[in-house]
């Protein structure tokens, strides 16, 4: 793994969070970030951090980590001996030229200047050295008379440029150019990060320990919010689902898999979050879920009510009511008081054909309700299931008949034998009257 790719490897394990990182690979970027001579400080700490993190989440093995620090250390080592280092001036020698070397590496990278056009540039400097030291004329005041002032001079407007192309921080002000190195800026925001570092047994134990100060600059600058674009969906998917439960993301307003505008603006807020902090974006997301506020919880919990259908109580008829309506059927269409058994089965009944009333009424609002939201998810209008309707005077009316269809139809018989005898009552009345018209 080279300086840039350890480089990438850790801004991208920064943006979609420890959980998703390949830890191998993170203990190889934390090697070659501290080996020389590619040592760089501000990485270093950045991957150190991470390796922390997947520790206290059981990622990491203390075997693991002693691992790697023994091949960082092998690496130094080789290092030194390839460079004949044999007292302590030369080992500090060695050290400024990795640092400076170190320098060299990442403002090339910023700027996408490739290992090929280092090499030039490494010569030319050389060379512009050689060509100061032999001419006869003292050069002007500014020129660099060394190799390390020439590559310094060109790290410091490499630096220029990439700050100049880099978005401003998100979330956290910015500072003001620096008037004494082009390119950098002062008086902006630094996060003060306050740890517990516990020494020994009882600190461990008790959880208490002396408070550790961090300065930490702004991680995630204008742009980083669009990173994970480039993910697989299935990552992106993951990492949307912890936005929304920070409250930044909400269901339905974006597309899974897809890193979409609704899905990079919370992300942008949460980058910033983690800039304010001076924790990482994986960190700021684990506290931001857990601390989500409650006013969020209660709105998205009736949300979610109001995305599913909620049946109305059934509220059963009244008892008295249907005695009444039982009494008064029997009176008027059998002229009778109706029994205790016809008072028990037929109340029955109508209190049934309430209940199978209320259940078709209820599937004819959950059919609509259903076709509406389908409509509003698909964007087309969608016509509710049809529903049987129950009507509870014909179904009673039915079973009246059917119960007392004997009796209806004797009672029906002696009205017509009543009729019969109205009838020839009312013909020998009328002959009466004409023959008693006729004397």
């Amino acid at each position: 793994m080279t300086v840039a790719e350890a480089k990438a490897f850790i801004r991208k394990a920064e943006t979609v969070g420890i959980a998703e990182v390949d830890i191998g690979l993170l203990l190889d970027a934390l090697t070659v970030l501290t080996s020389l001579p590619i040592q760089d400080a501000e990485f270093a700490a950045r991957a150190t951090d991470l390796v922390k993190e997947a520790r206290g989440r059981g990622l990491v093995s203390e075997e693991q980590e002693a691992a790697q620090r023994e091949e960082s250390l092998s690496l130094q080592r080789d290092f030194l001996r390839s460079e004949k280092v044999e007292d302590e001036d030369l080992e500090a020698t060695a050290f400024v030229q990795s640092a400076l070397m170190a320098r060299l590496n990442e403002a090339a990278s910023a700027v996408g200047v490739g290992p090929d056009e280092l090499e030039t540039l490494i010569a030319a400097a050389t060379s512009f050295v050689d060509q100061v030291a032999s001419s006869e004329f003292p050069p002007p005041p500014g020129t660099p008379t060394t190799v390390e002032q020439y590559l310094e001079a060109q790290i410091e407007a490499w630096e220029a440029q990439a700050i100049a192309a880099r978005g401003a921080p998100i979330g956290v002000p910015q500072g003001q150019p620096d008037p004494e190195h082009p390119g950098r800026r002062v008086g902006g925001f630094v996060a003060q990060r306050v740890e517990r570092e516990p020494t020994d047994f009882v600190e461990r134990k008790f959880g208490v320990g002396p408070h550790i100060v961090t300065a930490v600059e702004p991680r995630y600058f204008d742009g980083d919010q669009y990173t994970p674009a480039g993910l697989d969906p299935g990552v992106i998917a993951r990492l949307q689902l912890r936005l929304v439960n920070t409250g930044f993301l909400e269901e339905g307003e974006y597309w899974a898999g897809f890193w979409d505008g609704q899905t990079a603006d919370a992300y942008a807020a949460v980058l910033g979050h983690a800039n304010q902090s001076g924790a990482t974006i994986d960190e700021t997301i684990e506290r931001l879920i857990a601390t989500l506020p409650d006013s969020i919880k209660e709105a998205r919990a009736r949300a979610d009510q109001a995305k599913t259908f909620q049946a109305p109580p059934f509220i059963g008829p009244d008892l008295a009511t249907i005695a009444q309506r039982v009494k008064s059927k029997l009176r008027s269409e059998l002229g009778r008081e109706p029994s205790d058994v016809d008072m028990a089965e037929l109340t029955k009944f109508m209190s049934s054909i309430y209940v199978e009333d209320f259940d078709a009424q209820v599937a004819a609002q959950r059919s609509a309700f259903d076709a509406s939201q389908e409509s509003l998810e698909t964007g087309e209008p969608v016509t509710p299931r049809s529903v049987t309707d129950v009507d509870p005077v014909a179904r009673f009316n039915e079973f009246f008949e059917q119960r007392f269809r004997p009796e209806i139809d004797r009672l029906g018989a002696l009205g017509g034998i009543q009729i019969n005898r109205s009838n020839v009552f009312a013909s020998l009345r009328t002959m009466g009257n004409l023959i008693g018209g006729g004397r």
